[in-house]
């Protein structure tokens, strides 16, 4: 939970502060990751702050090194244009044409990034990567991995581990 989801606002990529509450989800996270047994060899992180602070979280508990965390701008939120700071029901329901009205990243802009994302975690060396990003564009990059639309993909919780496997694309 960040500062601007307790306040009901839209940040897109307006960066953002974790509450107390999204700092105990993001130990959560950690704490559920060592309880599977589930080894982490890279954390990839959104530059963000409230993402990259869960990176942070989940690293200490996991005992990752938190030096190793890699930044991919790729993995940021959608950029809303002047939706960003505004209350977040009001883009509810929008179309992609909707969005870009207001100046916002289209679908087919978060597509090209998730695919960028993708081509860097499958290129790297380790077989476990963890990324840590954001609820739009994290939709949409799980969708694309699993043949879906991001429409398909409920809105996600935070802190949550998704897993993935990209043998197949």
């Amino acid at each position: 939970e960040s500062e601007a989801n307790a306040l009901g606002i839209c940040a897109g990529h307006t960066d953002v502060a974790l509450t107390r509450e999204g700092l105990e989800q993001a130990r959560q996270a950690g704490h559920d990751l060592l309880e599977s047994g589930q080894t982490i060899d890279l954390i990839v992180s959104s530059p963000l702050t409230r993402a990259l602070t869960t990176a942070q979280e989940i690293a200490r508990y996991i005992g990752y090194p938190e030096e190793n965390i890699v930044l991919q701008r790729d993995a940021m939120e959608r950029f809303r244009g002047d939706l960003e700071g505004r209350p977040s029901w009001e883009q509810d329901g929008m179309t992609d044409e909707e969005f870009a009205a207001h100046g916002a990243e289209s679908e087919a802009e978060l597509l090209v990034r998730a695919e960028r994302l993708r081509d860097f975690v499958t290129n790297r060396p380790e077989q476990s990567i963890l990324i840590v990003s954001h609820n739009q564009f994290g939709r949409l990059f799980i969708a694309h991995a699993k043949g879906m639309t991001w429409q398909q993909i409920d809105s996600l919780p935070n802190a949550h581990v998704f897993p993935i496997e990209f043998s197949n694309l």
